[in-house]
């Protein structure tokens, strides 16, 4: 039998002998039951409750965020994200969704590049802006990095129009909104 082992260090296939599965099977089980709750980051603390499921309490550079929500788990093969909903009100910018994405450490992190160049001149329609990056090694060679985003919108890919999509594309490249001349429609976030 061939299983996937899936950690902040990467992901690892393990061969498990045909006598060793009820044993391999038994640790699963208890790990799923008992021991998750020891497994979690040391910037991240995870509750549980019967009602509401798993929270997430996420400790970052702007501060603490409580009973976070997990809204996305992307593959666990290659660069690993995880996007949390929070329920920050305070300030004058809180913070609405945390991405965090763990890979390797030799990745160049362009995120963070674009979203400063896009916002280099003021906050930019249409596109969500940061409030915070962060970014620290783990083990094996790879880091965390994690970006507070001020704003929601609609998903890229999920803008009803090819129109609307090339509009948003240009506004991007050129720096300009030449949508809002031809149209009092303006284009969700992405």
């Amino acid at each position: 039998m061939i299983i996937f082992i899936c950690t902040s260090s990467g992901t690892r296939e393990v061969t498990v002998k045909e006598s060793d599965c009820p044993s391999v099977f038994a640790a699963i089980v208890k790990y799923l039951s008992e021991g998750q709750l020891n497994t979690c980051a040391g910037d991240i603390d995870r509750t549980m409750s019967a009602d509401n499921g798993p929270a997430f309490t996420l400790c970052t550079s702007k501060g603490t965020f409580k009973a976070c929500e997990l809204d996305t788990v992307g593959n666990p093969f290659g660069r690993r994200t995880n996007i949390f909903l929070t329920n920050d009100t305070n300030g004058s910018s809180p913070v609405h969704v945390i991405k965090e994405q763990t890979m390797k450490r030799r990745k160049h992190w362009r995120e963070k590049i674009i979203l400063n160049k896009i916002h280099q001149h003021g906050a930019y329609p249409g596109v969500v802006r940061a409030g915070f990056f962060d970014r620290h090694s783990t083990s094996v060679g790879r880091s965390k990095t994690r970006i507070g985003l001020l704003d929601t919108g609609t998903n890229f890919m999920d803008i009803d129009t090819p129109r609307k999509v090339l509009y948003a594309l240009y506004d991007l490249l050129e720096g300009e909104s030449h949508r809002l001349r031809s149209s009092t429609e303006a284009l969700n976030p992405i």
